[in-house]
C-alpha cells in the first residue's frame, strides 16, 4: 500500500492567502452593512443629523437603538464612520459617496 505525504506549506504563500482571504470577508461584511445602511436611509439620517449618538440615529432613521449601535460599529470598524465618544459622524467627503443621492460621486445601491 502506498502512502501519500503533504508537501511542505509554503509559509509565505499561506500568509498572502490569509491576509486576501479575510480582507474578503472584511469587505463583504462592510459591503453589506453600507447596502443596509443605503436601504434604510441610514447614511442620509447620519449626514443630516449627526454626529449624533445611535439612539439619535435610531430616530432619526425610525430603526431600533440597538440595530442603529450595530450599524454604526460595524460601519466604524470598517473606517465608512467616524466616532468620538458616543457620537457618530459621516465625513463630508464620505457623505459624498454614501449619502447625497443623484450626486455625481453617488454609489448607493451599488
Amino acid at each position: 500500500m502506498a502512502t501519500t505525504t503533504t508537501p511542505p506549506l509554503d509559509e509565505a504563500r499561506l500568509g498572502a492567502f490569509m491576509e486576501r482571504a479575510l480582507g474578503d470577508a472584511a469587505g463583504f461584511m462592510a459591503t453589506t452593512l453600507a447596502a443596509l445602511g443605503d436601504r434604510l436611509g441610514l447614511f442620509r439620517a447620519l449626514d443630516a443629523h449627526g454626529p449624533c449618538t445611535s439612539g439619535e440615529l435610531a430616530a432619526h432613521a425610525a430603526i431600533d437603538a440597538r440595530y442603529a449601535l450595530e450599524w454604526l460599529r460595524g460601519m466604524r470598524a470598517a473606517g465608512y464612520v467616524d466616532a468620538a465618544g458616543d457620537r457618530f459622524s459621516l465625513a463630508p467627503e464620505h457623505a459624498q459617496v454614501l449619502a447625497v443621492e443623484g450626486g455625481p460621486l453617488f454609489l448607493g445601491g451599488a
